[in-house]
């Protein structure tokens, strides 16, 4: 037979480790629920029918992000050379996105990915007059330069990180938060244009097996160190 005894100092020390880790474990529960509910939401709004991006909230990029949407407007054309955006090795190929902008019919401009394009691919010219274009709204309103990221070199055209404000000066005019990213077969997508990755993984139920089980072992060890047995001989 054994009898439990908790000592202070062995308690005091288990106590805020106990609660640490049964609050790191719910805090995993909850971005669980989060990260399944955001992937379910982007998966419907990205195979859904096409929104007018005219009725969406483009003040609100989080409520609009991963739209699927159809705009109409003109592409922005000006001199020098094509922008890029980033860095990607696609079957071999070094290259970037292909940036563009275009002001729909209330007069604002949204900034365009256009697509993948290898760097030794003469970029596509902008589609002349009004066009009609299919594509999925992303939210770029967060946009910052991390420690890793080198400086954009606008004057070559080349852009590791969107800097909405200075590719509005690019343009020469100010960009929405949001912008515009082509699916296949859109006016102005590039050859190699394709539809969005998805790719948000959701490995947050390991943690909360990791952070519950550790909390659980912290339990059984300190239970097995409180008790003594019962039945000893003086």
């Amino acid at each position: 037979m054994r009898r439990f005894r908790p000592r202070l100092l062995p308690t005091l020390a288990v106590l805020p480790a106990l609660v640490l880790l049964l609050g790191l474990g719910t805090w995993q529960v909850q971005r669980m629920h989060w990260k399944t509910d955001l992937i379910a939401t982007i998966e419907a709004r990205t195979s859904s029918e096409p929104v007018p991006l005219l009725d969406l909230p483009l003040d609100d990029p989080a409520a609009v992000a991963w739209q699927r949407t159809q705009a109409v407007g003109r592409f922005v054309t000006v001199p020098g050379p094509a922008d890029h955006y980033g860095v990607e090795n696609r079957d071999g190929q070094l290259g970037g996105r292909l940036l563009g902008a275009v002001t729909i019919e209330d007069g604002r401009t949204l900034l365009v990915d256009r697509g993948f394009l290898a760097d030794a691919a003469a970029p596509p010219p902008e589609p002349a007059g009004q066009v009609e274009l299919d594509a999925i709204v992303r939210d770029r309103s967060e946009e910052r330069q991390t420690w890793f990221m080198p400086d954009n070199d606008p004057a070559s055209g080349r852009w590791f990180w969107l800097d909405l404000a200075a590719l509005g000066g690019r343009f020469d005019r100010p960009l929405e938060p949001v912008a515009l990213q082509l699916l296949p077969g859109s006016p102005g997508a590039t050859p190699e244009a394709a539809p969005p990755k998805i790719d948000l993984p959701n490995n947050h139920l390991g943690y909360v097996i990791t952070w519950y089980g550790l909390a659980f072992a912290l339990l059984l060890v300190y239970l097995a160190f409180s008790s003594e047995r019962t039945d000893r001989t003086p």
